[in-house]
């Protein structure tokens, strides 16, 4: 390659982490505001009362499952996944996430799963 070439290759990763680094950012605070942008649905009780919700993310409201990923892969990138738990990833056999859904096979005994 070329020293324009390389010069082009350099340019480019640099834009790209760039705009990693912002979508990164914008997640971030969609997670930290979230709260903010939460439909309040009403329920009906038994006794014939209204109530609304006031925390949590309404099931089959449509921003629902994105707003749980973003959660979730905050969560996995923060708690599960920090250098904190390295002495328990030997362990974990297997690790899938579908949205809010976690299936771990544990290859452990049950006292260290606890631990």
């Amino acid at each position: 390659m070329g020293r324009d070439a390389d010069q082009d290759c350099e340019v480019d990763a640099e834009r790209e982490r760039d705009t990693n680094r912002e979508q990164d950012e914008e997640a971030g605070a969609f997670v930290e505001t979230g709260d903010t942008c939460q439909p309040v649905t009403q329920l009906l009780n038994p006794g014939g009362m209204w109530l609304a919700q006031k925390q949590g993310t309404a099931m089959g409201a449509s921003f629902a499952p994105t707003y749980a990923n973003l959660y979730m892969g905050c969560w996995e990138q923060e708690v599960a996944w920090s250098d904190d738990n390295d002495s328990y990833m030997d362990k974990v056999v297997l690790w899938v996430r579908y949205i809010d859904d976690l299936f771990i096979m544990w290859d452990g005994s049950e006292q260290s799963l606890l631990d």
